[in-house]
């Protein structure tokens, strides 16, 4: 995928990164781990010795979901590496209408209402190693997941694991960037975009054009999606 958010922990560089698209092959976003830096510091001979260590797709139980999470910004903490994720408003929708066009209005709210996410918060130590620990720290337990000719129901998260403080968006739904983490006093902040104040004004339009999807032998038609697109990461 593409670049992120990086920072240091443990002696390595850390990179958490978007995903890419090319037809339908996707690389779903998550962390990369750089080998241990070097006295000189790292340089492209050390391309090939990176690591994914953690994958989006570790959590989310819906592929066409997990496709969309963007990877946002970490910090090293008190031995503890920690990160979280980005979310696109409507973008999960938009993917899974693609996939699955809605029949009618009903199909179109569920999917909605099942794509979206909100921010996820982990941490982790020891990666690439028989010792890794990665936590969930804000989340779900259980998330939406579509299953052809079955429609949706509940999955658990594909850790197993509950969130150590609460649900995903930091207790907040509209919470859909990790957009920075910093210390401050021996704390740790996590600054984060909270996109409901553009949600009155953007909002209907962007719901209108999901209903408004046009099928075409089986396929939604991304050109007439009125100047509304899959975001290009």
């Amino acid at each position: 995928g593409q670049a992120a958010e990086l920072a240091e922990h443990d002696g390595k560089l850390f990179v958490t990164t978007w995903p890419t698209f090319a037809g339908k092959a996707n690389v779903f976003a998550g962390l990369w781990m750089s080998p241990e830096i070097p006295s000189g510091g790292l340089t492209s001979a050390d391309a090939q010795q990176w690591e994914k260590v953690w994958s989006v797709t570790d959590y989310e139980p819906d592929l066409l979901v997990a496709s969309t999470y963007g990877g946002g910004a970490l910090k090293s903490f008190q031995g503890k590496l920690y990160w979280g994720t980005m979310h696109v408003p409507l973008t999960s929708a938009f993917a899974h209408f693609l996939s699955y066009p809605p029949a009618n209005l009903q199909d179109s709210l569920l999917g909605i209402l099942g794509t979206y996410r909100a921010i996820s918060i982990f941490n982790g130590d020891n990666f690439g190693t028989e010792d890794e620990e990665v936590s969930l720290l804000y989340g779900n337990a259980v998330l939406p997941k579509y299953s052809p000719g079955e429609g949706w129901g509940l999955a658990p998260n594909n850790m197993g694991a509950l969130p150590a403080f609460g649900p995903s968006g930091i207790w907040n739904l509209f919470n859909n960037y990790t957009w920075t983490m910093d210390t401050y006093k021996d704390e740790l902040f996590v600054g984060t975009m909270d996109w409901s104040f553009i949600l009155a004004s953007v909002l209907p339009d962007l719901i209108a054009q999901a209903f408004a999807i046009p099928v075409k032998d089986g396929e939604a038609n991304v050109k007439d999606l009125g100047g509304y697109s899959l975001p290009t990461y």
